[in-house]
């Protein structure tokens, strides 16, 4: 008899942690399939507004440059050929951008952009020397914009540099050793390479929004001479060391990155 209920004691043990373990890698996966269920759509969204970007010596570009190094997290504005929002018949052109905002997520603006001459209650596609900055500051800093969507809630840390025609990576968008000194429509340019850092959305509970800032602040901005891969295994080398936020969250921050071609404009 004692026997007996040995034997069924331990079974109920065994099957105990068999759940737990079972539970434990549920709860694991489910964080991950979180995590990317934000950073994939991303990232698969930027592709698509790059790819059709407005590639002209005549149009301006708000992205980071050596007059414009934008220390933190990056903001990017540029005219792409997607559809945004306003009226059905607005132009084909769209003002497009990205940030982090002051509540550590990442928001997309899709502007539409009427024709020129069309109407004097939204603004067209504006050619230089008018500037994103002038005529839609809001795609430049944090203010408010109707136009702006959260598109992933737990992206708190965003960055990204130039791959140059030459093979150099740097944050420069233009190439200097020929001469360049304007961005000229991204003629130099040969791919955009971006990095994020997403948190699932129960680890984020464990972190206020100024211990998300204070962490987004301790992953570094790329530096010139860089190759594939080291801004990621940095920011790992950063998160590994944090020890005086719960290691709970910390430890299910995923990093991503994804390298962006940019088609020659003709």
């Amino acid at each position: 008899m004692l026997v007996s209920v040995a034997v069924l004691a331990i079974l109920v043990v065994l099957v105990a942690k068999l759940f737990s373990s079972a539970a434990n890698m549920t709860g694991s996966t489910i964080k991950r399939i979180n995590i990317e269920s934000q950073s994939r759509p991303v990232l698969d969204r930027l592709a698509i507004d790059l790819a059709q970007m407005i590639k002209r010596a005549d149009v301006d570009y708000f992205t980071k440059s050596p007059s414009l190094p934008l220390t933190g997290n990056d903001r990017i504005a540029f005219f792409s050929q997607v559809p945004g929002y306003g009226a059905s018949s607005l132009s084909p052109i769209s003002l497009v951008a990205y940030r982090i905002n002051s509540k550590n997520r990442l928001e997309r603006m899709g502007k539409a952009l009427a024709w020129n001459g069309d109407t004097t209650t939204v603004l067209p596609l504006a050619f230089l020397p008018i500037t994103i900055s002038g005529n839609w500051p809001a795609a430049t800093d944090s203010t408010a914009d109707p136009d702006y969507e959260v598109i992933a809630p737990n992206i708190f840390r965003f960055e990204y540099c130039y791959v140059l025609r030459n093979g150099s990576m740097t944050t420069t968008p233009w190439d200097t050793s020929v001469g360049h000194t304007t961005i000229s429509g991204m003629q130099d340019v040969a791919a955009i390479y971006a990095a994020m850092a997403t948190i699932d959305t129960k680890s984020k509970i464990l972190l206020s929004d100024t211990q998300l800032s204070t962490l987004a602040g301790r992953l570094p901005d790329f530096t010139a001479n860089s190759r594939p891969g080291d801004m990621l295994s940095q920011w790992q080398t950063v998160l590994n060391g944090t020890t005086d936020m719960p290691r709970a969250a910390i430890s299910e921050i995923r990093l991503s990155e994804r390298c962006f071609p940019i088609a020659p404009s003709f």
